[in-house]
């Protein structure tokens, strides 16, 4: 209920209704991210998460900052009406106008002039079955370039539980809506500066008189997309067509070089202190690999889909196909080629915004999930072909980069006169940008390697960021970034804090979880058991953490501080983010982060822990708690790490069911029924027996 929805951070401000059911404020990164493992937890949650975050982002690709909760509605409320003595039918008709959550009705029906026939419990269940859902948001105060990465995990992680719903999520039921917002990101020319003889960004978010007026004439259910430019239905399409727009937007936004996503709307990625950088025209590199992970999912999904098709509005399907054709046309040998290219589908990218500024004029286009796949087919070299340019910077990847106007054009209104902004700056159109590379962060490493898809690969660049300047030897650990001392203040807050301190060269431990975490899923097993031991706050020796080791901080003093009295010590209690990087590690560890999958169409249960010898207790048994009800206890007896050749491996499932029962399955899965069984939460424990290899698998 804090602003982050974290509510142990007492530095941001208390925000929760007085009511029953009370929700409060978050913003949408960091609730976001925070949920990703709900439905690892509890199955029940479904696609309710996906839904949330994917709806709310906008035709632009951004999204609101903040999530404000639920409401509900009830178009006909004549059903709820015989629920209460006939003096109360009118109060309730007047209620049942607005939106209400559950808390507001239980504080009407205690009202004194509102008299239900039934309990209060029983008249709300009867409420929220009638009504619908909705979520609510404000705009808030800029769009971030790495909001969209989380939604991936929700998807993924989904599937882990539910692998046999792959073509319900993607293709079935036209839910998946477009929030609608009055702030919009101006195009190039309106925001381009000359300030002091430098090319910047200023003002690049504004917010439109017209929309503003197009939503207050709505009804309650106002901030959603609508065909016919505003006036008509609101649009609805599926999952897939959903996610395709979103990384077509994303390709659309890729940096001059095509080596990072564009800072062009006002605000930077995860790492906030970098704020100087939207104005300096900053890219990020980690988004251009999520956007890589995003297209080559989409992919991925394509032998589920053939023969399918799939139907994008008109404007959306313009810009697909614009975006395909500059590909097709580019031509290395070009003078100032790659700024061609990105000149080109900037202006297809700010053409689609303002065709659909106002809604979407309603026309759709089909098309065959093989063209589809061309197009992104296509994306994907472009992109991959970012990453290697990148790479080849350095042997550690690059998180951030500006670039500097080296040529530019004065933009002339029809009187002739230089145009200015509303600042009185000269609006001006760049014509060349020369990239500057800014000093390492850990957070493009901890990108990249969701991407590189090869184990060896991964394994080589976590050795080169131990040899970097990202690795604090005194520690253990590592740090947020090298030195900024080089960089100007320009860049933003992170410049100004001491090294060592905050964003500047600390342990900042929730991107520091990050990287441990992508160790873990790239296979890199004993790298992560080795560094969990000096970086996880459960090992960390309390004297020097200087708070209890049950208690996250926001980040820790490196050896960089001039303070060696503080390297080391935890400041400013934090736990949410770092808490969900963490839960996403125990769910790697205990049963492998994919429960079920598919095998010839059956579904099947398999875990797949990823535990060292020395997590075992002297019984050789550890026990978790899987899918929020199952207890499951392994039993290691020669007390084995579970990764290795020669580790042991799963052989025997004892199941005992919540009727009484069991069942015994032998081998490392369990088919059907029983894997439909322990999913629906039938199972009350497992007993798992880990075998011992010898001579390997």
């Amino acid at each position: 209920s804090r602003k982050h929805g974290d509510p142990e951070r007492d530095y941001n401000a208390f925000s929760i209704a007085p009511t029953y059911y009370s929700q409060g404020d978050g913003n949408y990164r960091d609730v976001n991210q925070n949920r990703r493992l709900d439905v690892l937890f509890n199955p029940e949650v479904g696609t309710w998460d996906i839904e949330t975050f994917v709806n709310l982002i906008q035709t632009d690709g951004y999204n609101p900052l903040v999530v404000k909760g639920s409401v509900f509605i009830v178009t006909d409320s004549s059903r709820l009406e015989d629920l209460v003595d006939e003096e109360s039918r009118q109060r309730v008709q007047e209620f049942f106008r607005n939106p209400f959550t559950p808390g507001s009705l239980l504080i009407f029906l205690e009202s004194p002039t509102v008299r239900p026939r039934v309990s209060p419990a029983d008249y709300l269940a009867k409420a929220l079955e009638l009504a619908e859902q909705t979520i609510m948001a404000d705009y808030g105060e800029g769009y971030w370039i790495d909001h969209f990465t989380y939604v991936l995990d929700l998807v993924q992680n989904y599937l882990a539980v539910y692998p046999d719903k792959l073509l319900e999520l993607l293709l079935g039921e036209r839910k998946y809506r477009f929030y609608d917002s009055p702030a919009f990101v101006r195009p190039r020319d309106e925001k381009c500066v000359l300030v002091q003889g430098v090319v910047c960004q200023r003002r690049a978010i504004a917010e439109s008189s017209e929309k503003c007026a197009a939503l207050a004439a709505r009804g309650s259910d106002k901030h959603w997309v609508r065909t016919r430019h505003g006036n008509g239905e609101i649009y609805t399409t599926n999952l897939y067509s959903k996610l395709l727009a979103l990384a077509t937007l994303k390709f659309a936004t890729l940096d001059p070089d095509g080596v990072g996503v564009e800072m062009e709307a006002n605000k930077p990625g995860w790492n906030d202190s970098m704020n100087g950088l939207p104005g300096l025209f900053g890219s990020g590199f980690g988004e251009l690999c999520e956007v890589t992970r995003l297209v080559e999912w989409l992919l991925g999904c394509h032998d589920a889909l053939v023969g399918s098709s799939i139907s994008l509005p008109t404007e959306l399907h313009n810009l697909f196909v614009g975006v395909h054709r500059q590909l097709e046309d580019f031509d290395e040998s070009v003078a100032n080629a790659s700024f061609v290219y990105w000149d080109a589908v900037s202006t297809l990218r700010e053409r689609y915004r303002g065709e659909t500024a106002l809604g979407f004029a309603g026309a759709e286009v089909s098309m065959p999930i093989a063209e589809v796949e061309q197009v992104l087919r296509a994306m994907q070299v472009k992109l991959r072909e970012g990453i290697k340019r990148a790479g080849q910077e350095g042997e550690v990847y690059p998180t951030y980069f500006y670039y500097e106007a080296i040529r530019w054009e004065a933009i002339v209104g029809e009187d002739g006169r230089h145009k200015v902004n509303q600042d009185g700056y000269p609006l001006v159109r760049p014509t060349a940008f020369r990239r500057i590379r800014m000093p390492l962060f850990l957070e493009g490493p901890a990108r990249a390697m969701k991407v590189l898809g090869d184990r060896a690969k991964a394994s080589k660049l976590h050795v080169n960021v131990k040899q970097s300047a990202l690795f604090d030897t005194k520690l253990k650990m590592f740090k947020s970034s090298e030195s900024l001392l080089s960089q100007p203040m320009s860049i933003g807050r992170g410049r100004a804090f001491t090294p060592g301190w905050l964003e500047n060269e600390s342990i900042f431990m929730h991107v520091e979880y990050k990287y441990l975490l992508e160790l873990l899923r790239s296979g890199l097993y004993a790298e992560f058991f080795e560094h969990m031991q000096s970086a996880l706050v459960p090992f960390l020796d309390a004297r020097v953490y200087g708070r209890s080791p049950l208690e996250h901080s926001s980040f820790i003093a490196s050896s960089a501080n001039p303070d060696s009295s503080v390297h080391g010590r935890g400041f400013i209690a934090r736990l949410s983010g770092s808490t969900a990087e963490f839960l996403h590690m125990w769910t790697i560890i205990m049963f492998g982060g994919n429960p079920f999958v598919l095998r010839d169409g059956s579904l099947v249960l398999q875990l797949a822990p990823v535990l060292p010898a020395w997590l075992f207790d002297g019984s050789g048994r550890v026990s978790f708690r899987f899918l929020g009800s199952c207890d499951v206890t392994y039993v290691n007896e020669g007390r084995r790490d579970t990764y290795t050749d020669e580790g042991a491996y799963v052989a025997r499932y004892e199941i005992q069911w919540k009727d009484g029962t069991m069942a015994v399955v032998q081998g490392n899965i369990v088919p059907e029924p029983h894997a439909s069984r322990v999913r629906a939460g039938e199972a009350a424990s497992m007993l798992v027996s880990l075998c011992g290899a010898t001579g390997g698998r």
